[in-house]
Order: structure tokens, then C-alpha cells, then sequence
């Protein structure tokens, strides 16, 4: 036994019904035949889509952590350089005092 919406007052109904119990139309199989029926499938889940901002806050998140860790190499990276040529210069000066 299938359910349909009646054509008149759009509440469900048998399909082995011969007139709208509720507003009394005639339901010819004709009217029957043109009404998609509805099917119900149990036992599967489905997802919604994914919202594009859920993907996209945690990969830019990502690369923003990678630039920050990046930039705190290269400019330990530099202040290492600079000391080393600032330590270089002081022996210089110190050789050439001798």
C-alpha cells in the first residue's frame, strides 16, 4: 500500500482508495499513474555537503602557521649571521690593535 497526495485538498491517501476519504474527489488510476510515488530508504545516512568555509579556515589557518614558524627560522637564521659577522669584526679589530 502506497500513499499519494490527493489532487483536491493535498492530504495523503491510499492508493487503493476510490474517493478522498477526507474531501470525497474520485481518484481515477489515471490520477493515480501521473502522481510520482515517494520512496523510503532506511539504513542510509547522508551527509550534507560540506561548506566551503569549513574546508577553507582550517587550510588557511595551516599555511599562516607555516609562514609564521618560516619567518621565525629566517630571522633567527639572520640575528645568528649578524652576530657571527659582529664577533668576526670585534677579532678583527683586535688583531689588527696587536
Amino acid at each position: 500500500m502506497a500513499l499519494f497526495n490527493c489532487t483536491e485538498c493535498n492530504r495523503e491517501i491510499s492508493d487503493q482508495a476510490k474517493s478522498c476519504p477526507h474531501c470525497g474527489v474520485s481518484i481515477s488510476m489515471s490520477n493515480v499513474s501521473n502522481i510520482p510515488q515517494q520512496v523510503e530508504i532506511t539504513g542510509l545516512k547522508f551527509s550534507r555537503p560540506r561548506n566551503l568555509k569549513v574546508i577553507l579556515i582550517p587550510i588557511i589557518g595551516i599555511f599562516l602557521l607555516a609562514a609564521i614558524v618560516f619567518s621565525i627560522f629566517v630571522i633567527r637564521d639572520n640575528i645568528e649571521k649578524n652576530r657571527l659577522k659582529l664577533h668576526l669584526k670585534k677579532q678583527e679589530i683586535c688583531i689588527f690593535r696587536i
